[in-house]
């Protein structure tokens, strides 16, 4: 089974990103790389942080999936 992930939120961002890059790639339609890339370019030039209860990682996934 491919989606049988009991975890949510960033445990199951660290999971998909700690785990194989097609089933990566499968979720957000960009390699781990670009993924770091493009949220290092939103902090850079548009003020993109982590909230109170979320990080910019989950922020990102959120918004891509």
């Amino acid at each position: 089974p491919m989606y049988n992930s009991p975890r949510t939120g960033q445990m199951y961002f660290e999971e998909l990103y700690q785990g194989h890059h097609q089933r990566f790639y499968n979720e957000f339609g960009m390699s781990k790389l670009v993924f770091r890339r493009l949220q290092m370019e939103l902090a850079t030039y548009g003020g993109f942080t982590h909230t109170r209860y979320t990080t910019m990682d989950e922020q990102l996934a959120i918004f891509l999936h």
